[in-house]
């Protein structure tokens, strides 16, 4: 939500998005270009129910796009499965989103950035490395 916010994005968390059902999305962000709905998931790829699937995010992705994308085209919302893997692994749709929140950051920046794709890629690496270091708090908090 953070990264969202200093890029220049209006967002909010745990939004309930189904009325009457305790259906919360973990991040709304409201644009112009219209508002998107992002379910984050953290997929343990050693998991026994992984182990065998090399492509757990997708499949997590997948399983995502099934229970909320009737729910996202009702609104008329974009929806994104943000899933991640233990390893600090991004989803297809994640790094797309990444990409996103970095064009969204450049354009707010209120300074020429004379090499762009430079800026975007240490952007994204930072918000990597934050990402990283959540998950790995994470991680010690629960094996504690």
């Amino acid at each position: 939500r953070n990264f969202c916010r200093r890029a220049g994005f209006v967002v909010r968390k745990e939004v309930v998005c189904v009325e009457g059902r305790q259906k919360r999305m973990d991040l709304v962000i409201y644009s112009l270009e219209g508002d998107i709905w992002i379910d984050v998931s953290v997929v343990d790829q050693l998991a026994r129910s992984h182990i065998k699937n090399p492509k757990a995010c997708k499949h997590r992705e997948q399983e995502k796009h099934s229970k909320w994308d009737r729910f996202a085209s009702n609104r008329g919302v974009k929806f994104v499965p943000f899933v991640l893997n233990l390893a600090g692994g991004l989803g297809d749709e994640a790094l797309e989103f990444l990409n996103t929140l970095a064009n969204q950051a450049l354009s707010s920046d209120p300074f020429t950035i004379p090499n762009q794709k430079r800026w975007k890629d240490v952007y994204k690496e930072i918000v990597l490395q934050r990402l990283s270091a959540v998950l790995a708090h994470g991680i010690k908090i629960s094996a504690d």
